[in-house]
Formats: structure tokens, sequence, C-alpha cells
């Protein structure tokens, strides 16, 4: 590198410092030189992103929504399944509770009377059992209705939904 010389265009470029539009160097002082070259730096445009750097591409949100679709697929009935029996699972409970009030209900009568209770209409007669309208009872959001066959003496108990539409479940217990 001694003994070359560099061409007068690029020496001019490295020996000048960055000054402003009008600016003359023989007039600013080393400090005001540095100063004004500030403003110029915070000036420069930030660099350009290159294309591929940084986001997603379209491919890529693509799939994901295809995955998170897949998984809403494979996962939704079994949660329609569950509701399902959760609802079977209180219709069986609420007819349980009803059969456990029928025989409440007639251990108390028998206690009080010394008389095995053989018909629902004895209970209810003696408001042992508060049955409504067509021998039922009203419990949250069901209806429990009891129906007692004539040779066996069974207990028939069907659960409703609470407008009494719906049949969700029905249970036969012996009975006395």
């Amino acid at each position: 590198m001694r003994g070359e010389t560099v061409p007068p265009r690029l020496a001019s470029r490295r020996s000048r410092p960055c000054l402003p539009v009008g600016a003359n160097e023989n007039v600013l002082s080393r400090d005001s030189r540095q100063a004004a070259a500030l403003p110029l730096i915070s000036a420069l445009p930030a660099t350009p992103k290159r294309f591929g750097q940084g986001g997603f591409t379209l491919i890529e949100l693509i799939a994901v929504i295809i995955i998170l679709g897949i998984l809403a697929a494979v996962v939704a009935p079994r949660f329609g399944s569950l509701t399902e029996q959760a609802r079977d699972a209180a219709a069986q409970t609420a007819a349980a509770e009803g059969y456990a009030r029928l025989k409440g209900a007639s251990q108390l009568y028998y206690v009080d009377t010394s008389i095995q209770s053989t018909q629902l209409s004895d209970l209810a007669a003696a408001r042992y059992l508060s049955l409504e309208a067509g021998n039922s009872l009203t419990m949250g959001a069901y209806k429990v209705a009891f129906s007692q066959g004539e040779p066996s003496g069974d207990v028939t108990i069907q659960v409703y939904s609470s407008d009494g539409g719906t049949l969700l479940h029905t249970m036969t217990q012996a009975w006395p």
C-alpha cells in the first residue's frame, strides 16, 4: 500500500467530515462539526427489511389453521357426548332421589302408624309424601312421576324435564 496514490475522488471522500447542506468546513470548529453531523445520522432511514425477514408466511398460517381445525373436529364431539352423559347422570340421580323420598316416607308412615303402606295413595293422603297432580314431585329442574303396578306392587319412577314434556329416565323398583 505504500507508494500507492489514492485517486483524488476517493481521498476527498475519506478526509471530509459529514456536514449539513450549505455548511462550510473552514468556518466550523471540530465540536460544532460533530454536533452538526448528529442530525444527519439520526435522519438516516433504518435499514430496510429483507424479504422473508420477520413475520409468518402464508403457508405457515394456513398450516396452523388446518391443524387447529383438525383438533377442533376431534375434540368437539367428545364434549358433546359429555354433556349428554351429564344429563343422563343427573336424570338417574333425580330418579334415585325420588325413590329415596318414597322409601323415607314409607318408613315414617310405618313408624307413626305401625302399618306397612303398600299404596302411594296412603302416603300422599297422610301427607308423608307431598305429591302433586299426577303423582309427581318437582325436584329442581326435573319432575319425578310415580306409578304403581297393581299385581306386583313395583313402583315405576319416571323423570321428566321441568316442563313435563321430555322423558329423561325410567326406573322400576320393588316396593314396599
